[in-house]
């Protein structure tokens, strides 16, 4: 039957879809009219002549007339919704998970034909052919059929497919069939209840065309960008693994923020602050007065103070203005400018200016989307956005809140009832505003599909799902969403803001204290805090949810830099200098009076450092992808997963860090397809998409806008040599690859004209050329080298004459090339899990050399005297005059005491908190006397010893063992700390101990009850004995299943559940062996055999077969390695078969080319195939003693086997070359290096024209 081409998709002869169209016309929106199967490639080819999803007149099979008892069928995703929904529908249903998508495209080329008007060939996914079989076995016996997928683009594609392969199968009959047709029918619901699933049912719908056509524009275009521009990245970026259209902009981001925080340049600032003592107007009432305390207490209820409780109150006021101008923002720029202005202060009188009064009110925010409830769980609870989509799907599919993938932050009029009855319920009418509130979404590209996250019923608080067994993460993600949720109805809170203005007598200079406090909670109860600050954490969770979405909350009273400041829930801080803050301060501010005389002391020209923008954290990410319009709801969390997995990003503590290796990728794109990592040309492409699930636009011809130019910039690459790209790169990644340049620029602000004013002085230093350009072996050019397994790195260009090489990103002492700005910047010690203090006598500072604090480093001198291959840092030397260096290992720093050829060299590895640049001469000394004795151990007297081992510092007691924690200090650790930690090292032994002990228990007593089984059915209970066995036996295998599908669906789910990226990287598969070719030829011989017997006897005949025999095998084997060979380096293209079609010529000149390349490649990894590697020293010592110690060892050990000849031969020549003089092992070592150059000369000249490639 001939198919046209209508509305982008293949559909029969128009006449007779007008008939079907007349019969059953439609009845649904623009979104959702009949859909006719997209006539893709697929496994098995069909023609249809009519919509498969046309309604029917027969719920029946067969005749009209026939009924059945059949259940109908329900098809959902996941089995956990599938048990949840079964449970609603009881036995009349039956509720099949299809563990996700069931087909998906292949990855090889192919998938995604251009010249075929974008034909797609679709495959089932791997283990998805026996659940296809199970659904279409369940639809061939069910009166109807229902297709409950999740309510967006993926479910209604998963529907699609269901509904395309069950009809390939004869499960479901096409159209044209008429009443014996079963029509398959499409249900949403955004929440898993049974209210909603009833409903659901009662209006279903077919599936959405649109939807799937904007679904398969999607994967066309992940997989198009993939699949052509990963093998250009391997053959010109090697160990770049794959790019993608959102995953790529993600990375840019991250990428471009590591940049501008490498080009921040610190600048220094002072501001200008005094303490202010107002009168403490209080008698003692301890009653409230108008809304004013006329008593303070803290939130024990005690007074603060118990001496003088009439004593003046202490509040923070800041400079505001000088001279009539105000200070420059965001300070001064010169110290002397700043002490100049402290000193006025402190020689000035002040009285009260003016005190104003302001009352505010903060609205709540709106309930949560996808990406908000990422951003809230990342700052909350530490988690990333895979995590908090893991347990909303646990969530959603348990029916306790609605569908988690959404943007939309409108609630159904009827949850908003519910809301609303809760409010009242929990806080009481007055939290409670007059009308509901309705919130609009103002994110870009926003569809607003569904409604927001919320709970399902607000009968059902967080402390309720504990006890019915929900686990403690999904209780902490659930109460967010509480909280979020209830708060959204509440009512506005209401804040009163005070200031004060004070003046010195010729008004010249001008301070101003100001202070907040609440009036109304409101919407903050919903979180635990009331008026005066709750209870249990109350008020301190409401600050730290005023801190983020009320930035201008705190005042100079509460958070100051460099100011000590306490708790703003406190009304004095604990720290020596208490300043009132929140309401106290607040209130003692309303009693004060215009030109009444204050106190003004101890004022402070405070230091501070501007700060490069912090880096992005999973949370902070999603909020800039949203805001940009990359991506939607199901793509952050598997784009922010993928990134990591690629090793593109990496995590400390909550901060997002570039690879040096993802660095490169997004230079590279942003080089050579800057349009296509471009956020405004993702965001314009997601648009497009929109436009296609809604019926706008046709999805081909969205993809024929992109390939067109696309395809081209890929072919005007091809061309592109490795010189060309690796130029580029060192000039655009200068300062990752060779350090920052050296210079100050000057802070810049928008009052230009008062900080020049201010700061006359202030000048920039000469802007010098990068200090790691030059290589510190040779003080040739250094540039960058790519690999393909070990990265990029950073090599000399004198090579092989010189072999420095360091790693990307760091300087010749292992540091990060800008240490100074590290995540300080944006994230405490204990977001990073890092080092706190020392607690020890010896802090980390007491190892920093302060004459020595910027490495300068002159390795070629330190070369040329000493010896020494590699960069290193000297840094004096012991007792006995022997050199000390400070020097960078394959496996870290480390200290080196005496020279390479020194035969009592000795090194010590640096604990992770220091850097070779900071370490001093006597705190080397220390980690290099090592082993240490603390002392005697009290109970068994016996030494206990810090060491230095593999893994770091440890210390030591007989044979118990203990890692130093990283908050001590190896060097001052005391005996006290070592056997604390010893202490816990033998507790951890004893439970370990104590667990070998119980399993065995358990295994004896199985044995035992085995046995015991046995007896008892020889003394006549063998029916019972039998009969509890089968018992056990089948509750073992039940228990086995369940497990297996469990796993199953947790893979399945973690696969499909998101919108992951395709980002197109094919699958090379793996060479077979000779064996294995023998095996698909005869296996067809040996069916009727049982497994274990068909593979012995396989074996058997293969073992039989002669060399000549083996030949086809080896062939086709040598055949296969070679085709495995160049889909890797990218000369054919994976799965598409291109190797075995090609000629015996056509194979020959990409073998000599794959040939050159791996020259090329083996050199850049020091692998060469071809050439045999030069002797060692201790091997040319071995072979020149070889002769005499084999005549010594048969004259010693004439009895002994052969085995033990070599062994003592090796341990023999072994001692006589750790006790050779050092002059005559440099002997050795001067040949071998002869012959390490002239291998390397020989490699050098494999090596022209090798950068034409």
């Amino acid at each position: 039957m001939t198919t046209q081409t209508v509305e982008n998709m293949a559909v029969p002869n128009p006449l007779g879809r007008i008939i079907s169209f007349l019969i059953h016309p439609r009845t649904t929106s623009h979104a959702s009219y009949p859909a006719y199967p997209l006539f893709f490639h697929n496994t098995r080819r069909r023609s249809m002549s009519s919509s498969p999803f046309l309604p029917s007149a027969s719920s029946t099979r067969g005749n009209s007339a026939t009924t059945t008892t059949a259940p109908a069928v329900l098809l959902v995703e996941s089995p956990a919704k599938a048990k949840k929904i079964q449970e609603y529908l009881g036995p009349e249903y039956r509720v099949i998970a299809s563990y996700g998508h069931i087909r998906d495209l292949p990855a090889k080329t192919g998938s995604v034909n251009p010249e075929e008007n974008f034909e797609m060939r679709w495959e089932l996914a791997d283990g998805a052919k026996s659940r296809v079989t199970d659904i279409a076995k369940a639809v061939k016996e069910a009166p109807r059929v229902y297709l409950a997928t999740d309510p967006d683009r993926e479910g209604e594609a998963i529907s699609w497919h269901l509904v395309e392969e069950l009809i390939n199968r004869g499960a479901l009959a096409p159209a044209e069939t008429n009443g014996s047709r079963v029509v398959p029918q499409r249900i949403t619901f955004t929440e898993v209840t049974k209210p909603a699933v009833e409903a659901a049912l009662a209006s279903p719908r077919e599936v959405s065309i649109p939807l799937v056509e904007a679904y398969m524009a999607r994967r066309a275009l992940d997989y198009l960008f993939g699949f052509n521009l990963s093998p250009l990245l391997w053959r010109k970026l090697p160990g770049a693994r794959s790019a993608g259209r959102v995953q790529s902009v993600a990375l840019r981001f991250v990428a471009d923020r590591e940049a501008a925080i490498e080009a921040f340049n610190p600048q220094q600032y002072w501001t200008i602050h005094a303490q202010v003592d107002v009168p403490n107007i209080n008698n003692g009432a301890g009653r409230r007065e108008g809304g004013v305390v006329l008593q303070i207490e803290n939130e024990e209820g005690r007074k603060p103070r118990k001496k003088n409780s009439k004593a003046p109150l202490p509040l923070l006021a800041n400079l505001i203005s000088v001279d009539g101008r105000a200070p420059p923002s965001p300070g001064f720029l010169d110290e002397s400018i700043a002490e100049n202005i402290r000193t006025r202060i402190e020689r000035s009188q002040f009285s009260v200016a003016t005190v104003t009064t302001k009352e505010t009110s903060r609205n709540p925010p709106p309930p949560f989307t996808t990406s908000t409830l990422q951003q809230e769980a990342n700052k909350r609870l530490g988690w990333g956005a895979a995590r908090t989509m893991q347990y909303a799907q646990k969530l959603y599919e348990a029916g306790i809140i609605t569908y988690m993938r959404t943007d939309g932050v409108s609630i159904s009029p009827q949850a908003i009832e519910n809301i609303r009855s809760a409010v009242v319920q929990l806080h009481g009418q007055t939290f409670l505003p007059e009308k509901p509130r309705f919130y609009a979404n103002k994110s870009k590209n926003a569809q607003e599909a569904h409604e927001a996250i919320r709970p399902t019923t607000f009968s059902r608080p967080p402390n309720t799902l504990v006890p019915q067994g929900v686990e403690a993460p999904a209780v902490q993600l659930y109460s967010l969403i509480w909280s979020r949720s209830l708060a959204s109805q509440m009512a506005s809170v209401r804040i009163q803001n005070v200031g004060a203005d004070f003046i010195n007598e010729d008004k010249s200079l001008k301070l101003r204290s100001t202070a907040s406090h609440t009036l109304f909670p409101g919407y903050l109860a919903a979180y635990g805090f009331s008026a005066r600050g709750g209870s249990g954490g109350g008020g301190r969770a409401a600050a730290a949810f005023e801190d983020e979405y009320n930035g201008d909350s705190t005042t100079n009273n509460e958070v100051t830099s460099s100011i000590k400041a306490g708790d703003s829930s406190s009304p004095y801080s604990s720290s020596s200098t208490q300043f009132l803050s929140g309401e106290p301060a607040a209130i003692a501010l309303t009693q004060l009076i215009e030109n009444f005389p204050v106190s003004v002391h101890d004022p402070e020209a405070a230091g501070h450092e501007t700060r490069p923008p912090g880096r992005f954290t999973e949370g902070t990410l999603v909020k800039a992808l949203e805001e940009a319009g990359v991506g939607r709801p199901s793509t952050y969390a598997p784009t922010l997963k993928l990134l990591q997995a690629r090793r593109y990003v990496r995590k400390e503590g909550r901060a997002l860090h570039p690879e040096p290796l993802g660095r490169i990728l997004s230079s590279f794109l942003c080089l050579y397809f800057p349009t296509y990592v471009d956020p405004a040309f993702t965001s314009r492409m997601e648009e497009e998409l929109d436009q296609v699930s809604a019926g706008n636009e046709g999805w081909k011809e969205l993809l024929s806008e992109f390939w067109g130019p696309f395809h081209a910039r890929v072919g005007e690459l091809a061309s592109l040599t490795g010189t060309e790209v690796i130029d580029a790169l060192n000039d655009e990644l200068e300062i990752l690859l060779f350090g920052k340049k050296v210079g100050d620029n000057l802070l810049q602000s928008g009052e230009g004209d008062e900080i020049s004013s201010f700061n006359r002085s202030s000048s920039s230093s000469q802007v010098m050329s990068p200090p790691g350009k030059a290589c510190p072996s040779c003080g040739e050019p250094l540039s960058l080298k790519l690999s393909h397994r070990g990265g990029p790195f950073i090599g000399c260009t004198a090579y092989p004459e010189c072999k420095y090489t360091r790693q990307a990103g760091v300087d010749i002492f292992g540091d990060a090339l800008d240490n100074s700005l590290s995540d300080s910047c944006s994230m405490t010690d204990a977001e990073k899990g890092g080092r706190g203090s020392s607690s020890s006598g010896h802090s980390h500072s007491d190892a920093i050399d302060g004459e020595d604090n910027v490495a300068t480093l002159n390795s070629v001198e330190l070369a040329e005297q000493y010896g020494l291959r590699g960069p290193a840092r000297f840094i004096g030397k012991d007792s006995h005059g022997k050199p000390i260096f400070l020097r960078q290992g394959p496996y870290g720093p480390y200290a080196q005491l005496g020279t390479d050829t020194d035969h009592e060299m000795r090194r010590a590895p640096l604990p992770k908190a220091y850097s070779l640049r900071t370490v001093k001469l006597d705190y080397a000394l220390s980690l290099l006397a090592l082993p240490r004795t603390l002392g005697n151990h009290p109970e068994t007297d016996e030494p206990v010893v810090v060491r230095n081992g593999k893994f770091g510092p440890y210390v030591s007691h007989k044979r118990s063992m203990r890692s130093i924690s990283k908050e001590l200090d190896p060097i001052s650790i005391t005996l006290e700390e070592a056997l604390e930690l010893l202490k816990v090292a033998e507790v951890m032994a004893e439970k370990k101990e104590a667990r070998k002990k119980a399993q065995a228990e358990a295994q004896n007593k199985g044995g035992s009850m085995e046995m015991s089984g046995k007896r008892g059915r020889k003394e006549g209970s063998g029916a019972k004995s039998r009969t509890s066995s089968t018992a056990k036996k089948e509750k073992k295998k039940k228990e086995m299943t369940m497990m297996a599908s469990a796993s199953k669906a947790k893979k399945s789910e973690s696969r499909v559940e998101d919108e992951t990226e395709n980002t197109g990287s094919p699958v090379v598969l793996r060479a077979r062996s000779a064996f294995q070719f023998f095996l698909q030829e005869e296996m067809p011989n040996y069916i009727g055999m049982p497994g274990a017997s068909r593979m012995k006897a396989l074996g058997e005949a293969w073992h039989a077969l002669d060399d000549v025999a083996r030949v086809p095998f080896t062939q086709k084997a040598e055949i296969d390695k070679q085709r495995v060979a160049m889909e890797k380096e990218g000369l054919v293209s994976p799965g598409s078969g291109e190797w075995q079609k090609l000629s015996a010529t056509g194979r020959q000149e990409l073998l000599h080319e794959l040939r050159n390349r791996n020259d090329i490649v083996g050199l850049a990894q020091g692998i060469s195939p071809k050439l045999k590697r030069p002797p060692t020293p201790y091997s040319l010592f071995m072979r020149d003693m070889g002769d005499k110690m084999r005549q010594v060892q048969r004259q010693q050990q004439s009895g002994s086997s052969s085995v033990e000849k070599r062994g003592t031969f090796m341990e023999n020549v072994a001692t006589l070359w750790r006790e050779l003089p050092g002059a005559e092992k440099q002997k050795y070592v001067e040949i071998a290096e002869k012959g390490q150059k002239e291998y390397m000369r020989t490699r050098a000249n494999m090596l022209q024209g090798a950068q034409e490639l």
